[in-house]
C-alpha cells in the first residue's frame, strides 16, 4: 500500500509539473509522455527507490508510524517537486518579455502556492535536517529562492494595481503576499519554524484572514470599493461626464478610448456590487448602461469588431429532438482544433483563415462545416451580439446548404469585423450527426 501511495503522490506531482510547463510556455507534450511517466514511476522509481533505498518501515504499521509515512512523502516527493516548480516559475517570469503565453495572473497564483508550500515544508521537516542532507540544503537556501519568487510576485502585483487598482482579486493577492513576505522575513532573520512554534504560521494566517474579511476600512471589499470609486470618478471627470457627483450622457468630445475604459470599469463593478459605486444611479443594472452613459455597453470591446456569443443553459441533451434515427452516430465536438475523445479513427482540423472545420474518418474527409457561415446564421437569427439565455438548444441548430447532416450547437462564439464584414469563430461546442 505504501509503495502505491508514494508512487501516486509522485506521479500526481510530476503530472502537475508537466501540465504546468504546457500551460505556462504553450508547449504541447504528446499524451504518451504521461503514459511513459506512469510506467517509469511504477517500474523504475516506486519499487527500487521507495522499497529498496528509503529507510524501511516495519511491515506491521501502527498509529505511531504514520508520521514516518508523511515524512517520506514530504521529504522525498513534495520538496523536490517544489524545488523543480520554483525553478520553472523563475524561468517563466524571466522569459515573460519573449513568451507570448505569459499571463501575470498565473504567476501570481503559482507564486503564492509555491511560497506557502515551501514555508510549510520548512516548518514540518526542520527537525529532520540531520537525517536528510537535501532537507538541510532546502531549509538553508530555499528561502532565498522564495525571495526571488516573491520579488517577481510583487512586480506583477504592482503592474496589476497600476492597471486595475485595488479590486477584490488584487486586494487578496496583496494581503496574502504581505503575509507570506512576513513569514519569509521571520525565517531569514533566523527565527526558525520549530515544531513548538507552529503558531507563527497559524497566527499569521489567521490575522491575514481576519484582516481580509472583517477589519473595517482595509478589508478587501472596502479597499476595492474605495479604489473603484476614486478611479471611476477620475475617469468620468476627465471625460466631462461627472457634474456635481452625477453622471451625464457622453457628448461627441468623449473619445472611443474613454468609452472603452468606462465600459470596462462598469463591467468590473459587478464583483463588488453597483450599489457601492456612489455616482451610479440607485438600483443601476447593466441593462441601464446606454440610458445612463449615452453610448452602448459594447464599447467595452474593440469598436472595429462585434463580439458574438451564443449558448444554451440546457444541461441535459434530449436526443429525441435530433432526429437521431437518420444518423449512425451523434458526436459531441468540444474543440475546433483536434478531437480525440471519440473512437480513434475520427479526427478533425480547423482552418482559422477560411473558417472551415473538417471531420475526418480514417483520414478521409466525411463532413465539412463553414463555421463563419454558422456564426453569421445565428447573428442574423437573433439580431443581437450576445445571448446566453437561449432556453432550447434546438435554437442553435445549423443545417448546411447541402442538408446532408445537422449540427446542434451547445455554444458558439467569435468576432464580426465591422470593417471587413467577415466572421471568425474562436470556440464552438456542438453535437454533429454522422450518417
Amino acid at each position: 500500500f505504501l509503495t502505491i501511495f508514494y508512487a501516486a503522490v509522485l506521479y500526481g506531482g510530476l503530472f502537475a509539473i508537466l501540465a504546468s510547463i504546457e500551460a505556462l510556455f504553450a508547449i504541447n507534450f504528446s499524451s504518451y509522455i504521461y503514459i511513459d511517466l506512469f510506467i517509469a514511476v511504477i517500474g523504475l522509481i516506486a519499487v527500487p527507490v521507495f522499497v529498496g533505498f528509503i529507510p524501511r518501515i516495519n511491515e506491521i504499521i501502527d498509529d505511531n508510524d504514520y508520521h514516518k509515512i508523511w515524512r517520506t512523502v514530504f521529504a522525498f516527493i513534495i520538496v523536490p517537486l517544489i524545488m523543480l516548480f520554483s525553478a520553472i516559475l523563475i524561468v517563466y517570469i524571466l522569459t515573460s518579455f519573449a513568451n507570448t503565453n505569459y499571463y501575470g495572473t498565473i504567476y501570481l497564483i503559482s507564486a503564492l502556492v509555491t511560497v506557502f508550500l515551501s514555508l510549510a515544508m520548512i516548518f514540518l521537516l526542520e527537525q529532520f535536517e540531520a537525517d536528510y542532507p537535501h532537507i538541510r540544503f532546502f531549509n538553508k537556501y530555499w528561502p532565498f529562492v522564495m525571495v526571488a519568487v516573491m520579488i517577481g510576485f510583487f512586480y506583477e502585483l504592482i503592474l496589476a494595481l497600476v492597471s486595475q487598482g485595488f479590486t477584490l482579486t488584487t486586494s487578496i493577492y496583496f494581503y496574502l503576499g504581505l503575509a507570506l513576505l512576513a513569514l519569509l522575513l521571520v525565517r531569514l532573520i533566523k527565527l526558525s519554524y520549530k515544531l513548538g512554534h507552529g503558531q507563527i504560521i497559524g497566527v499569521t494566517s489567521f490575522v491575514t484572514a481576519i484582516t481580509i474579511a472583517f477589519v473595517p476600512f482595509i478589508n478587501i471589499l472596502n479597499l476595492a470599493t474605495y479604489s473603484a470609486n476614486i478611479r471611476f470618478e477620475t475617469l468620468l471627470t476627465q471625460a466631462g461626464m461627472l457634474v456635481d457627483g452625477e453622471i451625464i450622457p457622453a457628448d461627441n468630445d468623449v473619445t472611443t478610448e474613454q468609452k472603452n475604459a468606462i465600459s470596462n470599469y462598469v463591467i468590473s463593478f459587478q464583483d463588488i456590487g453597483f450599489e457601492r459605486i456612489r455616482c451610479l444611479p440607485q438600483d443601476f443594472k447593466l441593462a441601464d448602461f446606454e440610458d445612463v452613459f449615452g453610448f452602448p455597453q459594447s464599447f467595452a470591446y474593440n469598436p472595429d469588431y462585434a463580439y458574438l456569443a451564443y449558448g444554451t443553459n440546457v444541461e441535459v441533451i434530449d436526443f429525441s429532438n435530433m432526429n437521431s434515427a437518420s444518423y449512425q452516430d451523434f458526436l459531441y465536438i468540444s474543440s475546433l482544433n483536434l478531437y480525440q475523445d471519440i473512437e480513434s479513427e475520427y479526427s478533425s482540423t480547423y482552418d482559422g483563415v477560411s473558417g472551415i472545420w473538417t471531420l475526418l474518418k480514417d483520414d478521409l474527409e466525411v463532413i465539412e462545416i463553414n463555421m463563419a457561415e454558422a456564426l453569421e446564421n445565428f447573428y442574423e437569427l437573433f439580431e443581437t451580439s450576445v445571448d446566453y439565455e437561449l432556453d432550447l438548444y434546438t435554437q442553435l441548430k445549423y443545417t448546411p446548404s447541402n442538408e446532408e447532416f445537422d449540427v446542434y450547437f451547445i455554444g458558439i462564439s467569435g468576432l464580426f469585423s465591422l470593417n471587413e464584414e467577415t466572421y471568425s469563430v474562436s470556440e464552438a461546442n456542438f453535437y454533429l450527426g454522422i450518417k
